[in-house]
């Protein structure tokens, strides 16, 4: 299996401190709406805010062409509030995949999504 900085539309973001602010499924697609940490390789970063850490951006990493998606463990509704007073579900702990076939796991949850796209769009 290979990490997620290996799948081309990830590279330069760092998911490990991440949020997921929701995530929604629909019958064609699974969207992580988040705020992204981008690196410093990424082509729309920016330095941080003052008292920030890292550059942030809101966006949705959305898996397209679902297949399947299989909850191990769901936990969406155990969210915290950041410091701007929006819903916080955590961040993606671990993320790997092999082929199609994507493994995510966080305080929401874990869950396996078989997907032929993935796509990130940033705001």
């Amino acid at each position: 299996m290979k990490e997620y900085f290996n799948i081309e539309v990830l590279k330069n973001i760092y998911l490990e401190d991440s949020y997921v602010l929701e995530i929604i499924e629909q019958s064609d697609k699974i969207l992580f709406k988040m705020d992204f940490v981008l690196c410093e390789s990424h082509p729309f970063y920016k330095a941080p805010k003052k008292n920030e850490r890292y550059c942030y951006r809101l966006g949705e990493m959305v898996f397209a062409e679902l297949e399947k998606i299989s909850w191990i463990e769901k936990n969406t509704e155990n969210y915290s509030y950041d410091a701007n007073i929006e819903k916080d579900l955590g961040n993606i702990d671990s993320f790997f995949y092999e082929g199609t076939k994507y493994f995510l796991e966080g305080s929401w949850g874990e869950v396996i999504i078989k997907s032929n796209t993935i796509q990130l769009v940033l705001h």
